[in-house]
């Protein structure tokens, strides 16, 4: 499928959800700190459609920043997100890291591939909860727009409004791929088993290849 075709079917998407789903919050109903939810499918768009930000959006020129584990990232990333395994940083080789610690070294690796705090940053987990205290701790440090994916890479089972978990493929298992939302599942969004050494969480360049 080419990105003209994706890109078409995502605006469709967009047609029907709204990104103000979790206006107030978030899907893990955690403390929110960061300035707002967003989509897979309007991620894939800020982070694709508007390089160069000739819309004038205000998330336009936005980094994805992808903050699952270094084997999670290798296996398959959104193309172009930046990686930074938190909470999980440096836990091979130091494991009595501190929470604050962790943070901080976080913060310091977004400050360096991200100085600019005003710059938009969507941030992404496998089902949008890791994100949102990555998202927390940046809005914390100063970073003003910062958004959580709340749909996550491979996303959680959808839902009916009782809460009870569909079988959307009607083929007697509930929970396998195509009941999921996310990025690379519901939504469907294109993404990449390649490398960037700039992209990469450099501390621990050597786990990725």
């Amino acid at each position: 499928m080419s990105k003209r075709t994706v890109i078409g079917s995502v605006f469709t998407s967009l047609c029907l959800l709204s990104s103000a789903a979790f206006a107030d919050g978030n899907r893990y109903d955690q403390p929110r700190r960061y300035h707002s939810e967003v989509t897979a499918s309007e991620a894939y768009l800020l982070t694709h459609r508007d390089r160069g930000n000739a819309s004038g959006m205000a998330s336009g020129n936005a980094v994805l920043l992808d903050v699952r584990s270094i084997p999670e990232y290798v296996a398959g990333h959104p193309e172009g997100a930046i990686n930074v395994p938190y909470p999980r940083i440096h836990e091979t080789i130091d494991p009595t890291l501190s929470a604050e610690e962790k943070a901080t070294l976080l913060v310091e690796a977004v400050l360096a591939a991200v100085p600019d705090k005003d710059t938009p940053i969507l941030v992404l987990c496998k089902t949008g909860s890791r994100s949102i205290a990555a998202s927390n701790l940046l809005a914390d440090a100063g970073y003003t727009h910062v958004r959580n994916i709340w749909e996550g890479f491979e996303g959680r089972t959808k839902v009916d409004t009782s809460g009870n978990e569909l079988d959307l493929n009607n083929n007697g298992v509930v929970g396998d791929a195509g009941d999921l939302d996310g990025w690379m599942n519901g939504a469907g969004l294109p993404y990449s088993t390649k490398l960037h050494p700039q992209r990469i969480y450099k501390p621990l360049a050597y786990l990725y290849y």
